[in-house]
């Protein structure tokens, strides 16, 4: 059996294993907890760039206070694309900011789940307002033929599952869709984005800003921005209070060959240096509640398959 400890299957040759008569497994988002810590993790991305974090930063370093001036998720309009595991959560999340919030997905909401949403309409409503959620499916998006105020999204999150056919989707058309200044956040998988599209998007404002947990090369191609490791270690000598020893000395060295590395391509590192790009190392998911849930999920396969049973999760047949 090889299971995926999680739910993508992008680096699993799923064909070669059933060939060789072995099961290849995955865990669905739901159930885990995976699908809550990464629609958290998707707020924390939104959070860093309505409120520029990157440009807090500065202020910080430049001793300065009261700026820079953020922007804020009441009120505002945001388009879900993926409305699996992730992409619910995330609804449930958003609606407590009063946003006008656009699902686009395969398929429209189930009767069950449409009931549930006019039960939240009730429930959730405040003296402020309430939020509004427009469905659309993935062909009406393809076509065009929708009503909803997709102009006017404020930010655009991907939770959508990758595929042949939606590589590089976020690209120039995508966007020209798009509120201009729309803030992206990726929390699905890397290849979702044309990179070299949304980084002109971030250069000519297109793009408001980019966070990001995936990428579409992992471990991420971080390539430092300095010109010598001298100010690469400078730098982190100084995050680190001056406290860079010999008990430190291996993680210098590895971060150093990192920074000197020619084998990575411009246009893939800079996206990932642009000012108003947050990127975390795919650790959206990566809580004690749905490692602690995913593991148990593992050592149940473990006992179905020395029992002779078909593991669960399991996406081919052998």
């Amino acid at each position: 059996m090889v299971m995926q400890f999680g739910i993508g299957l992008e680096g699993v040759d799923v064909p070669a294993a059933s060939r060789a008569g072995v099961h290849v497994c995955n865990i669905p988002s739901e159930g885990t907890g995976n699908a809550q810590s990464c629609a958290e993790h998707a707020l924390f991305l939104a959070l860093s760039l309505l409120r520029n974090v990157q440009g807090m930063n500065q202020s910080l370093l430049l001793g300065q206070l009261g700026t820079p001036m953020g922007r804020t998720l009441y009120r505002s309009t945001a388009i879900i694309y993926g409305f699996g595991g992730i992409g619910k959560q995330l609804l449930q999340r958003l609606r407590a900011f009063d946003m006008e919030i656009i699902v686009v997905s395969r398929s429209l909401p189930t009767e069950a789940h449409a009931k549930a949403e006019a039960r939240e309409d009730l429930l959730g409503s405040s003296s402020t307002g309430r939020s509004t959620v427009t469905y659309i499916t993935t062909a009406e998006w393809e076509r065009r033929s929708y009503s909803a105020p997709i102009e006017r999204a404020d930010l655009l999150f991907m939770c959508c599952s990758q595929n042949a056919d939606n590589l590089n989707l976020v690209n120039k058309d995508f966007l020209s869709r798009l509120k201009n200044g729309v803030f992206i956040v990726n929390v699905a998988r890397g290849g979702l984005l044309n990179y070299e599209d949304v980084y002109e998007g971030l250069c000519d404002g297109s793009v408001g800003g980019v966070g990001m947990d995936v990428y579409h090369t992992e471990p991420f191609p971080y390539k430092t921005r300095y010109n010598n490791c001298d100010s690469f270690r400078a730098e982190i000598s100084c995050n680190y209070g001056g406290n860079v020893n010999n008990k430190n000395s291996e993680n210098m060295e590895n971060m150093e060959k990192m920074g000197k590395s020619e084998n990575i391509e411009k246009n893939e590192n800079a996206i990932l240096l642009h000012p108003s790009v947050v990127v975390t190392p795919h650790v959206a998911g990566v809580t004690e509640v749905s490692y602690r849930n995913m593991a148990e999920k593992v050592a149940d396969n473990v006992e179905r398959i020395m029992n002779g049973q078909v593991p669960s999760g399991c996406v081919n047949l052998i």
